[in-house]
C-alpha cells in the first residue's frame, strides 16, 4: 500500500514530465509547421502578385498598342476621304465603333480637318451614350494624356484624349487581391492607389521601398519586394510586385504595383497559434482539446490556401483563354530573319506545328509578299526604329490565304546592329474583309456626294432672280420657283438682304468675287450659309450657296488646336535654340582666333595652313547652318517673308555667283526667262535664292568640263494676278541612277554614300530645297539618266507684284557709312566705356584681343548678375551682352539694366549664337538696341562702336 502511494507521485511527475515534453514537442513541431505554412503562403501570395501585375501590365500594353493602331488606321481613312464631307454616315459609324471599342479609355475624340474651320469633338457620356459636338472653344488637353496623329499629306489631325485614371481603375478591378490588397499605378515618380483605398486611408510608402520600385521601373525591370508602407500613421510590412510597361504615344513609363499586407496573409494562422500557446500553458488538462483545435484550424487554413490557389489557377486559365481567343501567336527571329522559336498555339492559327513553321517559314508567304515584308523590315532597321507594324497575307497549311497583322519589337546590340526581334501575329481576316466592304461602300457614297452641287442662283445686275439649280429645296426659305422675278431684298430677311444686295452690286461693278455669310432659321433649325457672288457676264451675276454650319461651329476649336500645336512645338524650338548656341559659341572663338592669327606676320606656308583651317571652319559652319535650317523647316519655324522683288535681277544674281566656277570648268551656263514673265513678283526673295542656289550649285558640281547647264523659267496666268512659275534646271552631268532618284530629297542622303565618294556635301541641299518649294506651294520633280544628265523641275504659285518706292530715298537711321581707318586708333576717335558680358573663357580671350587691337580695355562680366551689379556701380556707354549665361541670362540682365534709374541709358548689343528670328525679336523686346550672331568679326564690332558713339554723342 505504501509502495503504491510512493509510485503514484512518481508516475504523476513522470506523466507531468511527459506531458511537458509532449507540450514542448508539440509547440516546437507547431512552430515548424507554422513557419513552413506561413512561408508557403507568403510564396504563393508573392507569386500571385507577380502574375497578376504581369498580366495586368501586358493587357494594358496590348490595349494601348491596339488603340494606337486603330487611331492610325482611322486617320488614314480620313486621309483617303479628303475632299468629302467629314461627318458623313460611314465616318460617323466608324467613329462610334472606335469609341465603343474603347469606351472606358477614350474621353474625347477630336478631329481637325483642313477643309473645315473648326473641330469635331466626340465624347462618351457616363451612360455610354456618344455625343458629337461642333465646338469653337479653345481645346485644352494634356499631351501626357492624349494621342495625337497627323496625316502626312493633308495634315488631318486626330487628337484622342484618354482618361487614364478611369481606364486603369476599371482595368485593375478585374484582378482580385482581397480586402487588404492594394493596387497602385506608378507614373512619373508617384504612386496612385487604384482600388479606392486612398479615399478610406492615408497611405504612404517607405523611402527605401519607393526607391527600389522607382529604380526598377525606370530601368524597365519587373520586380518583387518586401518593404513597409505607412497606413494612417502605422507602419505595415507588405509584399509587393511590379511590372513595367510603356505607352509609346504618351512617352511615359508606367508600372502596375500590387501590394498585400504580410500580417493579413498569416493573420489566421497567427491568431490560431496564439490562442493555442496560451491554452497549452494555462490549461494542460485540455491538451487534447487544444491539439484537436489546432489540427482543425490547420486543416481549415490549408483548405483556404488550396481554395485560393485553385481560384488563382482558374483565373490564369481564363486569362490564357482570352489571349488564345485573339487568334494570335508569338514568334522570335534572329538578326538574319530566321525563326528560332514560336508559341505552341501556332497550330490553331495556321495549322502548322512549331517545327513545320520554323522549317518552312518562307513557304507560307504568297508570291512577292515576303519581298515586301523584307523591304519594310530593312527600312525599319535602317532608320533604327524600335517597333515594326505591317499587314501581310499568309498561307495556312490547308492552302487557305488569311490576312494577318504583325507587330514586332526590334532589339539592337551596343553597336546599333539588329540582334533579333519578337513579334505577335494576329489573324485579322474577318476584320480585313469587313474593312474592304466598308471602303467599297464609302467610295460609292463619296461618288454620290461629290455629284451634289452647291445651291446656285443667277441674277441680273439689279438682284432679280432669273434662274436656279437646287438639289435640296429644304435648305431654302421658300420654293425656288416662287422667287423667280423677285429681288434679293424681297426674298431674304433683313439685315442679310441688304448685305447680299451690296455684295451683288459690288461684284457686278468690279468683277471681283464677293463672299458673305448669313444665318437663317429653317425647319431643321438655325443654319449658316456662305454665299459667293461671281460675275458671269456684263448682265448677270451668279451666287453659290453652301451650308457652313459645321465650319462655323468648329472655328473656335481650330483656334484652340492651333494654340495647342504652337505650345507643343516650343520644346523643339528651345532645343534648336540651345543647339545653335552650343555649336556656334565655340565656333566664334575658333574662327575669330584664326582671323586674328591671319593678320600677324606669317610665312607663306603658315598663311596657307591658316587658310586651310579657315576654309575648314567655314565649311563646318556651312554644314551646321544646313542642319539647323533643315531642323527649322521640320519644326515649322520657317515662315514666308513676302516682298515685291525684281524677279529677273534675283535669278541673274544666282547665275553670277557661279560665273567664276563655270568659267573655270568651261561650262556653258544659259539662262532663259520667258518674256511674258512679270518683272516684279510678290514672293520670298531669300527662299527663292536658296532654292536656285542649291539646284544650280548641284548642277555645276556634277557637270564635268565643257558641259552644258540650262536654267529655264516660264509662267502661266492662273486667276487674275495669280501666276504659276515653272522652273527647270537641266545639265549634261554625270546623271543619277534610277533607283537613287526617289531618295534624293531625303535629308543626309547622297547618291554616292561611300567613304571614297568624289563629291562632298551634307546631303541636305536638295532636302532643304524640296521643303522650301513645298512651303511656297510648289512641288519638285526630278528626271535623270545616268551618264547623260539630270533635269530638276519645280513650280511656285505666286502673285504679280508692284515696283516698290526707290529705296535710295529711304535710308536706315542705324546705318553708318564711314571710311576705313586704322583700327588701333579707333579708341581715340570713338572713346567709349565698354562692358562685355560673356561666360565662355575662349570668347572672353578672343574679344579681349579684338578690343585690344582697337585700343579699348573693356570690363568683363561672366554672368548677368555681375553685369547688372557693374552697371549700377559704373557708367557704361556700350554693352555687348551674351544671351545665354549662368545665374541670369542676357535678356533678363538687359531688362534689369533698363530698369536702373538715371538719365544715362547705355547702348546694349546682343551677342549670341542663337540665329532664330523669334529669339532675336525677344532680344529687341527685352531692350537691346542691336543684335550680332556668332561667330562675329572685328569689323562688325568696330562698326557697332562707331554707330553707338554717333547715337550717344552725335
Amino acid at each position: 500500500m505504501l509502495d503504491q502511494n510512493i509510485d503514484r507521485p512518481q508516475r504523476f511527475w513522470v506523466l507531468t514530465g511527459l506531458s511537458l515534453v509532449s507540450v514542448l514537442l508539440i509547440l516546437f513541431l507547431g512552430y515548424l509547421f507554422y513557419a513552413a505554412l506561413s512561408s508557403n503562403l507568403l510564396e504563393t501570395k508573392e507569386e500571385l502578385l507577380k502574375k497578376q501585375s504581369e498580366v495586368a501590365a501586358n493587357e494594358a500594353q496590348r490595349k494601348f498598342n491596339s488603340l494606337e493602331e486603330d487611331i492610325i488606321y482611322y486617320a488614314s481613312i480620313l486621309e483617303s476621304m479628303h475632299g468629302s464631307t467629314v461627318a458623313d454616315g460611314a465616318n460617323e459609324v466608324r467613329t462610334r465603333r472606335l469609341l465603343n471599342n474603347y469606351s472606358n479609355l477614350i474621353d474625347q475624340l477630336v478631329i481637325q480637318h483642313p477643309t473645315v474651320d473648326g473641330l469635331i469633338i466626340y465624347s462618351t457620356q457616363q451612360d455610354n451614350h456618344i455625343t458629337r459636338e461642333l465646338s469653337n472653344e479653345v481645346l485644352k488637353y494634356d499631351p501626357r494624356e492624349s494621342f495625337i496623329i497627323t496625316t502626312p499629306v493633308h495634315k488631318i489631325r486626330v487628337i484622342v484624349k484618354v482618361n487614364l485614371e478611369n481606364y486603369f481603375q476599371n482595368h485593375v478591378d478585374s484582378y482580385y487581391l482581397g480586402s487588404d490588397g492594394y493596387k497602385a499605378l506608378y507614373a512619373q515618380d508617384t504612386f496612385q492607389i487604384l482600388n479606392g483605398q486612398s479615399e478610406q486611408h492615408e497611405i504612404n510608402y517607405s523611402p527605401s521601398l519607393a526607391q527600389k520600385i522607382s529604380y526598377d521601373v525606370v530601368a524597365g525591370l519587373k520586380g518583387n519586394y518586401e518593404g513597409t508602407i505607412i497606413k494612417d500613421g502605422e507602419e505595415i510590412k507588405v509584399l509587393a510586385a511590379q511590372y513595367p510597361f510603356k505607352i509609346r504615344q504618351l512617352n511615359h513609363q508606367y508600372a502596375f504595383v500590387f501590394f498585400l499586407e504580410k500580417r493579413t496573409i498569416v493573420s489566421g494562422i497567427y491568431e490560431a497559434y496564439f490562442y493555442l500557446f496560451a491554452l497549452l500553458f494555462l490549461l494542460l488538462c485540455v491538451l487534447m482539446v487544444m491539439l484537436f483545435k489546432f489540427s482543425k484550424e490547420t486543416t481549415e487554413s490549408y483548405q483556404l490556401l488550396s481554395s485560393t490557389t485553385s481560384e488563382l489557377n482558374q483565373l490564369f486559365r481564363q486569362q490564357t483563354m482570352l489571349l488564345q481567343e485573339s487568334n494570335s501567336f508569338v514568334y522570335y527571329h534572329d538578326a538574319k530573319g530566321k525563326i528560332f522559336k514560336v508559341s505552341e498555339n501556332i497550330e490553331s492559327v495556321l495549322g502548322y506545328t512549331e517545327e513545320d513553321f520554323m522549317d518552312n517559314f518562307r513557304r507560307i508567304f504568297p508570291h512577292n509578299e515576303l519581298r515586301h515584308v523584307r523591304q519594310k523590315a530593312k527600312e525599319a532597321v535602317r532608320t533604327r526604329k524600335d517597333y515594326l507594324n505591317f499587314e501581310c497575307d499568309l498561307v495556312k497549311k490547308n492552302g487557305e490565304v488569311i490576312r494577318t497583322k504583325n507587330f514586332e519589337r526590334l532589339y539592337y546590340d551596343e553597336d546599333g546592329k539588329l540582334s533579333g526581334s519578337v513579334g505577335i501575329c494576329t489573324d485579322i481576316t474577318e476584320k480585313h474583309l469587313a474593312e474592304q466592304d466598308i471602303i467599297k461602300s464609302e467610295n460609292t457614297l463619296r461618288s454620290v456626294l461629290e455629284s451634289i452641287p452647291d445651291i446656285v442662283f443667277i441674277y441680273d445686275n439689279y438682284g432679280v432672280f432669273q434662274d436656279y439649280h437646287v438639289k435640296d429645296a429644304s435648305m431654302l426659305l421658300m420654293p425656288p420657283e416662287e422667287g423667280l422675278g423677285k429681288t434679293i431684298l424681297e426674298v431674304l430677311p433683313g439685315p442679310y438682304n441688304v448685305q447680299m444686295m451690296e455684295a451683288l452690286e459690288k461684284t457686278a461693278e468690279t468683277g471681283e468675287m464677293q463672299t458673305r455669310e448669313m444665318q437663317v432659321y429653317l425647319q431643321g433649325g438655325k443654319k449658316y450659309f456662305e454665299i459667293r457672288f461671281i460675275k458671269l457676264d456684263e448682265e448677270r451675276v451668279m451666287s453659290l450657296g453652301r451650308d457652313v454650319t459645321s465650319q462655323k461651329l468648329l472655328e473656335k476649336g481650330l483656334r484652340e488646336a492651333k494654340e495647342a500645336a504652337e505650345s507643343a512645338s516650343r520644346a523643339k524650338s528651345d532645343f534648336l535654340a540651345n543647339m545653335s548656341h552650343e555649336i556656334r559659341t565655340p565656333m566664334n572663338g575658333l574662327l575669330g582666333m584664326i582671323g586674328l592669327l591671319a593678320n600677324t606676320n606669317l610665312s607663306p606656308e603658315q598663311k596657307r595652313f591658316i587658310q586651310v583651317i579657315r576654309d575648314s571652319g567655314d565649311s563646318l559652319l556651312t554644314i551646321i547652318k544646313d542642319i539647323l535650317d533643315y531642323s527649322k523647316i521640320e519644326a515649322g519655324k520657317l515662315e514666308l517673308n513676302l516682298t515685291d522683288i525684281n524677279f529677273r535681277e534675283q535669278v541673274n544674281k544666282v547665275v553670277n555667283i557661279f560665273s567664276a566656277l563655270v568659267a573655270e570648268k568651261k561650262i556653258n551656263l544659259k539662262l532663259e526667262i520667258e518674256e511674258s514673265t512679270p518683272n516684279w513678283i510678290l514672293m520670298d526673295r531669300d527662299k527663292l535664292f536658296q532654292i536656285l542656289f542649291n539646284l544650280v550649285g548641284n548642277a555645276v558640281k556634277f557637270t564635268p568640263k565643257d558641259g552644258d547647264i540650262t536654267i529655264k523659267v516660264t509662267s502661266e496666268q492662273i486667276l487674275n494676278s495669280n501666276i504659276m512659275l515653272y522652273f527647270t534646271v537641266s545639265d549634261t552631268g554625270i546623271g543619277i541612277p534610277e533607283d537613287k532618284i526617289s531618295t534624293l530629297t531625303d535629308p543626309f542622303t547622297q547618291v554616292d554614300g561611300s567613304k571614297s565618294r568624289e563629291y562632298t556635301g551634307t546631303g541636305l541641299g536638295l532636302a532643304i530645297a524640296n521643303k522650301l518649294i513645298e512651303l511656297m506651294g510648289g512641288s519638285l520633280h526630278i528626271e535623270s539618266e545616268e551618264g547623260k544628265g539630270s533635269s530638276f523641275s519645280f513650280t511656285l504659285f505666286v502673285t504679280v507684284g508692284e515696283k516698290p518706292i526707290d529705296k535710295s530715298e529711304v535710308g536706315s537711321p542705324t546705318e553708318v557709312s564711314l571710311p576705313e581707318e586704322n583700327l588701333s586708333a579707333l579708341s581715340d576717335k570713338y572713346p567709349l566705356k565698354i562692358l562685355m558680358a560673356e561666360d565662355n573663357e575662349i570668347n572672353i580671350q578672343f574679344m579681349s584681343i579684338i578690343f585690344k587691337q582697337m585700343g579699348y580695355i573693356p570690363d568683363f562680366a561672366k554672368n548677368g548678375v555681375e553685369a547688372v551689379a557693374m552697371c549700377k556701380s559704373k557708367r557704361y556707354d556700350l554693352i555687348f551682352m551674351d544671351n545665354q549665361m549662368p545665374k541670369m541670362n542676357g535678356l533678363e540682365a538687359t531688362k534689369a539694366i533698363r530698369e536702373i534709374e538715371g538719365d544715362h541709358k547705355p547702348t546694349i548689343i546682343g551677342l549670341s549664337a542663337n540665329i532664330f528670328k523669334d529669339e532675336i525679336e525677344k532680344a529687341y523686346e527685352a531692350g537691346m538696341d542691336d543684335y550680332l550672331t556668332k561667330p562675329v568679326k572685328i569689323d562688325q564690332i568696330a562698326e557697332r562702336i562707331k554707330i553707338s558713339y554717333q547715337n550717344i554723342y552725335g
